[in-house]
């Protein structure tokens, strides 16, 4: 019984030990090239230390899916910031941390909202409360909480909340490094109220992104769409007919088919969101990025198109040119002459690719600082392409001749006059 009772006041002991660790800290992913995060030296803000009563501390942020956030909700009370939540461009939220007051309560509160536009620059202050705990010497200048939070643009506040108490309020708010003005995640803890913040500042402007790979979604595969010709169509260029209306034993004519027409090639891409540190994307000419595009090549009356991954050089996400077929077959003036009451029925085509797929990307950030990060980004493109032109002749009866057909041009061959000789 006494080893029982012993046994027992030293399980309970160890609990307490345990209770009483620090909380866990916590650390942000890193990117999809496994770099750090870009993050500007930033300040935790509210009650000091690690302390054990006051939870956990919890990493929120998509930076590496370039995704920062763009919006703030928060309510307090008389004496701090009671519970917050965050908002990223792409409309994810993160958890609502801390306890919303009840209306009429004891912490009745105060509810703030706003959303800015994606890119654009923000600086963040924060402001801590003076402890509740002890007004008494130093502990009286000490935070155990957040008192207020402001966030500017141009130097004016577009979103202000703050603990309705003004003695409670510390009288400065933390100056931490603002970076390029772009949330890219935060650092909080919390417990009924919010105990700790600490914002994470993309450190330098973004002045190119740059993308470095493109994964095709399994489902439509290059080498699917090239085996089940996905999205491929044979294209009409020209149709013309040409005709020797001589009369039998007339003069031979010739005939020249060529010509050459523009097709619009486009490719459009559609990102799962806009880029949001402010600038757009530039394709990487000769890099690892490939864009799926009919192979420019020429066919063959029975090939099929062949899709290949291409690099680009458009800066657009919305890109169309002209591509230029060209195509020239003609009969010569001594072998391939249309005889009399002959025709000739010349075509020219080629094959059309549109390829459709979702993707994933990775995408490298060059900032001004001279540092670069990667993040991940899914999205869509589609590609129009053609192959180059296919042309090609044969005889066809006369009478078969369409009347609304095009004409092409023939011109009558003179015939050698015949010379006897007499011994």
């Amino acid at each position: 019984m006494l080893l029982s009772s012993i046994k027992l006041a030293l399980l309970a002991s160890l609990a307490a030990l345990g209770s009483a660790e620090d909380s866990k800290w916590c650390d942000f992913y890193k990117g999809a090239d496994g770099g750090e995060p870009p993050f500007a030296p930033s300040m935790n803000v509210g009650y000091g230390g690690k302390d054990n009563k006051w939870g956990d501390y919890d990493c929120a942020s998509r930076w590496q899916e370039g995704d920062p956030i763009i919006g703030v909700e928060a309510w307090t009370s008389r004496a701090s910031v009671e519970a917050i939540q965050f908002f990223f461009a792409s409309g994810e939220t993160t958890r609502l941390y801390g306890k919303i007051p009840t209306p009429g309560g004891e912490h009745e509160g105060w509810h703030e909202k706003k959303i800015w536009d994606a890119g654009s620059s923000v600086e963040v202050r924060v402001f801590g409360n003076k402890n509740q705990l002890g007004r008494k010497g130093d502990d009286a200048f000490k935070s155990n909480a957040i008192g207020k939070l402001e966030i500017f643009q141009n130097n004016k506040a577009i979103f202000s909340i703050e603990a309705k108490h003004s003695p409670d309020m510390q009288p400065d708010y933390a100056h931490f490094n603002q970076g390029a003005g772009i949330i890219m995640g935060v650092r909080i803890r919390d417990k009924d109220w919010i105990t700790n913040l600490d914002f994470q500042m993309l450190r330098s402007k973004v002045p190119k992104n740059g993308l470095k790979v493109i994964k095709i979604d399994p489902k439509t595969t290059i080498e699917e769409a090239n085996a089940k010709q996905m999205g491929v169509d044979q294209k009409s260029l020209a149709s013309v007919y040409y005709v020797n209306n001589n009369k039998p034993g007339g003069a031979n004519v010739t005939w020249k088919f060529g010509n050459s027409k523009g097709l619009k090639t486009s490719q459009v891409e559609t990102w799962a969101r806009g880029h949001t540190f402010g600038f757009g994307l530039e394709m990487m000419v000769g890099g690892e990025a490939g864009i799926p595009l009919v192979t420019k090549g020429k066919v063959e009356i029975t090939a099929k198109a062949n899709y290949e991954y291409q690099t680009t050089k458009t800066t657009s996400t919305n890109h169309e040119d002209t591509d230029t077929l060209s195509w020239d077959i003609s009969s010569g003036t001594t072998s391939n002459m249309l005889e009399p009451q002959k025709a000739m029925h010349c075509t020219s085509w080629c094959l059309a690719g549109r390829f459709d797929s979702d993707f994933d990307s990775v995408i490298e950030a060059s900032m001004d600082d001279g540092g670069k990060f990667q993040y991940r980004m899914r999205g869509n493109i589609v590609t129009v392409s053609y192959t180059e032109a296919v042309a090609s002749c044969r005889e066809v009866d006369i009478k078969s001749v369409p009347n609304n057909a095009e004409m092409g041009d023939v011109e009558n061959v003179k015939k050698r006059r015949s010379i006897s000789y007499q011994a």
